[in-house]
C-alpha cells in the first residue's frame, strides 16, 4: 500500500465515522416523509429510572368473565394491543388477568405532540368502558344489530396522495358489518354511523350505496388520519378494559432541579465525557500517533455499539446497563493498552516499528480472547439465572464484548496498517525507545 492510497483511505473512514456519529447523536426529519430519525443514541430503549416513565394497569370490564373465556381475551387483547402500540414505545404485557401497560416518559411526550390536537391520551382510551361500534341509528350506539369493535381486525391509514382510514374486519365481522350496511340500505337512512368512545363520530354519518365488509374513511390531513387510525386500533380489542392503576414512575436521575449540580442525568453525561476524553488525552500522550488511531476506532466503537444497543430488543439501558456498558468500554480501554504495551516491548527487543505492530496485536488475539470468552460465559449465566438488574447489565455487556473484539483486531488493527506505510520509522511519533541495536529484526 503507498502512502498516498493510506492517506486517502483515512480520509474516507474518518469522514464515514463523522457520518455514524451524526447518525449516532443527532434527530432529523427524513426528506419527503414525516418519519422522524431519532439517531441511535436516542433511539435506544431507555430505561424509567433513567429518565421516568409511566405506568397502567387495567382488568376487564365484565366482571362476569371467567376461566378460560377470561385467560384467552386478556391474551388475544395483550397481543392486539402491543402490535398497535409497541412500536410508538409502549411496553404491553399479561399480569394475571390485567393488562399492564408501560411506556418512558420521552415516549409518552413524543406520543401526545406526534398526535398533537387530533390525539387523546391513549392510556385514558384503552382504559374506556364504550369501545367502538357501527350502528345504523344516530343516536343509539347499541341500536338492534349493531357491531361492535372486537370483530375489527386492523383499522390501516394512508396520506400523500389521498388521506384515508380503511377499517377491516375479521371474517365473522365482515358477514356482520355487511348484513348491517344492507339493513341501512333497506330498512334505514341508507347510512352507516360510527361511535367512537360512546360519541357519534360524524353526525352525518357515512352514505352507502352498497352493502360492504369493510369501511374506508376521509381524513383531513395524514395527521388526523394516523390519530383515528390509532383510536380505532386501540379501541378494537376483544374486551373492554378498567383502568385501576395509572402512576408515573419518578426518574432515578433527577433532572427536574438545578442545571448542573442539582441534575443527575447532567452530571452522569458529563461523568461519561469526562471518561472519554481522559482515556483519549492518556492514549495520545502515551502513544501519539498509535494513541490517535485508538480514539478514532473507539468513536467507530461507539457508533457501532449505539446502534446495536438500540436495534436489539432485549437492550433496556437502565442504571444497570449503563454500567454494564461503561464495563464494555473499559474493557476495550484495557485491551487497547495491554496491545500497545506489547508493541512497546517487542520494540524494545529490537524489531522493527511494523514488525513491533504486527506482533504485539498478534500475540494478543489469543489471551484477549480466552479472557472475552470468561467474561461472556459470566454475562451468559447472571442473563439466565440472574435478577432483572443483573440481567440488564448482562445483556449490555456482552453486546459490547463482541463489539469491543471487533474493534481491537478488525477496526484498530486495520488503521494501524493503513498508517503504517505513511510512516513507519520515526520512533517519536510512536513514542517508542530503547536502546540502540544493530540489527533489527
Amino acid at each position: 500500500m503507498t502512502k498516498k492510497k493510506s492517506i486517502v483511505k483515512l480520509c474516507i473512514i474518518s469522514v464515514l465515522t463523522l457520518i455514524g456519529l451524526f447518525l449516532t447523536f443527532f434527530s432529523f426529519v427524513i426528506p419527503t416523509t414525516n418519519t422522524t430519525f431519532k439517531g441511535f443514541f436516542n433511539a435506544i430503549n431507555y430505561g424509567y429510572d433513567v429518565d421516568g416513565g409511566v405506568l397502567a394497569i387495567y382488568k376487564p370490564y365484565d366482571d362476569t368473565l371467567a376461566g378460560h373465556d377470561l385467560e384467552n381475551k386478556v391474551t388475544t387483547t395483550v397481543a392486539n394491543l402491543d402490535s398497535v402500540l409497541s412500536s410508538w414505545g409502549f411496553d404491553v404485557t399479561k399480569q394475571g388477568d390485567n393488562v399492564r401497560i408501560e411506556i418512558s416518559e420521552t415516549d409518552y411526550k413524543n406520543v401526545n405532540t406526534k398526535l398533537g390536537t387530533y390525539g387523546v391520551d391513549i392510556l385514558s382510551l384503552i382504559g374506556t368502558s364504550e369501545g367502538i361500534t357501527f350502528s345504523t341509528d344516530a343516536t343509539d350506539g347499541e341500536a338492534e344489530g349493531y357491531v361492535s369493535g372486537e370483530y375489527i381486525e386492523k383499522c390501516n391509514f394512508g396520506y400523500n396522495q389521498a388521506d384515508y382510514v380503511e377499517i377491516v374486519f375479521t371474517e365473522e365481522g365482515k358477514t356482520k358489518f355487511k348484513k348491517l350496511t344492507q339493513d341501512a340500505i333497506d330498512n334505514g337512512d341508507g347510512k352507516i354511523y360510527m361511535y367512537v368512545n360512546g360519541e357519534n363520530y360524524n353526525a352525518n354519518g357515512f352514505e352507502l350505496e352498497n352493502a360492504v365488509s369493510s369501511l374506508t374513511l376521509t381524513a383531513t390531513n395524514a395527521q388526523a388520519a394516523q390519530a383515528l387510525s390509532l383510536q380505532i386500533n386501540v379501541l378494537a380489542k376483544p374486551m373492554l378494559l378498567t383502568q385501576v392503576v395509572n402512576n408515573t414512575i419518578t426518574a432515578g436521575l433527577n433532572t427536574s432541579t438545578g442545571c448542573f449540580f442539582g441534575n443527575q442525568q447532567v452530571l452522569l453525561i458529563c461523568g461519561l465525557a469526562l471518561l472519554l476524553v481522559a482515556s483519549f488525552a492518556f492514549l495520545c500522550v502515551r502513544y501519539r500517533v498509535l494513541g490517535a488511531l485508538a480514539c478514532l476506532a473507539n468513536i467507530i466503537f461507539i457508533v457501532i455499539y449505539s446502534f446495536l444497543l438500540q436495534s436489539i430488543p432485549l437492550v433496556t439501558m437502565d442504571m444497570n446497563g449503563i454500567v454494564g456498558a461503561v464495563f464494555a468500554y473499559l474493557v476495550l480501554f484495557a485491551g487497547i493498552i495491554t496491545v500497545f504495551e506489547k508493541i512497546r516491548q517487542e520494540y524494545q527487543s529490537g524489531k522493527k516499528i511494523p514488525n513491533s505492530v504486527t506482533s504485539g496485536f498478534k500475540k494478543n488475539v489469543i489471551p484477549t480472547l480466552e479472557r472475552y470468552v470468561f467474561v461472556l460465559i459470566v454475562a451468559a449465566v447472571f442473563f439466565i439465572v440472574g435478577t432483572p438488574a443483573l440481567k440488564a447489565m448482562a445483556v449490555s455487556a456482552f453486546v459490547g464484548l463482541f463489539v469491543n473484539y471487533f474493534t481491537l483486531f478488525v477496526t484498530l488493527r486495520g488503521l494501524c496498517n493503513i498508517y503504517l506505510p505513511i510512516n513507519s520509522t520515526n520512533k517519536k511519533l510512536y513514542n517508542l525507545k530503547r536502546e540502540a541495536v544493530k540489527n533489527e529484526i
